[in-house]
Formats: structure tokens, sequence, C-alpha cells
């Protein structure tokens, strides 16, 4: 952040500072290239403007409590907002090309690789990943019971309490919220 904030920033009195001084910030974060070798390419995200801007805040608010400055300007301002990211869902036909390559996996001769298969059950029942490597035969009927999920807990005493959690292997643990349940 001192690369983006103190450039605008860096010799203006505190008490001096505007919500345009951090409209400028927020500018030229917007308007900064994630790499200096592509000037022309991405620019830093919508995020990086809104940690700034919260790192600019706490810190004005606290040299507004401490009698620095009169009134904090970023609470005269609203925070840039998270861009939302562009979800591509597949089209009938792109489906339709994924099931049949799926099905057209399970004859290939050599080995079976089951990513397509995979990717075929992700198509058809919308469940995220932990949920499809946490399903267990004894879910599976005419419909598909998916409250389970595969997960890594690092630290099991930092679980939620309403968490139950089979232990499998090193950090994966099954779990399922114990309130909670849902039919695919």
């Amino acid at each position: 952040f001192p690369v983006t904030i103190f450039p605008e920033l860096g010799k203006k009195k505190l008490s001096k500072l505007t919500p345009s001084d951090i409209r400028q910030v927020h500018t030229r974060i917007l308007s900064t290239p994630k790499r200096k070798a592509d000037p022309d390419g991405p620019k830093l995200s919508t995020s990086y403007a809104l940690n700034a801007h919260r790192i600019m805040a706490r810190s004005l608010k606290i040299a507004e409590r401490e009698g620095k400055i009169g009134k904090n300007p970023c609470d005269l301002m609203d925070a840039p907002r998270k861009a939302r990211p562009e979800l591509q869902a597949l089209d009938i036909p792109e489906a339709k090309a994924v099931l049949k390559a799926a099905a057209t996996a399970l004859d290939a001769p050599g080995d079976y690789d089951p990513m397509p298969m995979l990717y075929a059950f992700y198509l058809l029942t919308a469940c995220r990943r932990g949920e499809a490597l946490g399903l267990q035969w004894d879910r599976v009927s005419t419909y598909l019971d998916v409250n389970t999920q595969l997960q890594r807990i690092r630290d099991m005493s930092k679980a939620p309490s309403d968490y139950a959690a089979t232990h499998l292997n090193k950090n994966f643990y099954r779990d399922w919220e114990t309130d909670r349940k849902s039919v695919v």
C-alpha cells in the first residue's frame, strides 16, 4: 500500500486532507498496472482499492480521535465497491459436450481417467468440490443427500462448535453441520 497511498498523500498535512484526496488515491490504485513490466496489462483490483481505503479510514479515525484532524475524510465518502466477478456458465451445447466427453471417457481404452465423470457430476448436481468429495454411498438413493463435505482443517480446536467431523487423514476431515439438511 505504501507505493499507492504515499505518492498521493505523502506530503499533504493531515488537517488538509479532503474526500477528493482520498478519491485520487482510489483512482491511482485502479489505474496502476499489476506488473510494472506490463503498463497496458491488467490493473490493480477494486479489492486492493477497498483495502487501501480501509487502512486510510482506520488510520484517519485514530488521528481524529487523537485530535490531529477535525473530521475523517473517509467518513464523508463511500468506500470503493468490490467488483463482482463475471461468471460464465456453460450454455446447453457446451453442457452436452461435457456429458458426451464423460460418456466417451468411460469406453476409452487404457487407464480409466475419473476427471470427465467428476466434471459431469459437478454439472449435473451443482455440487461444489468439497461436497462431491465428501459424498458417501449411504447418502445416494433416488436423491442425493449432500450435507457432508471434505475439508482441510488445520486446527480442529478452531472448528465451529456446531460441526461434527470424522478424521480421515492428516488434516483432512469429513464434516457436516449438525443442524443442516440439504437435498439435491
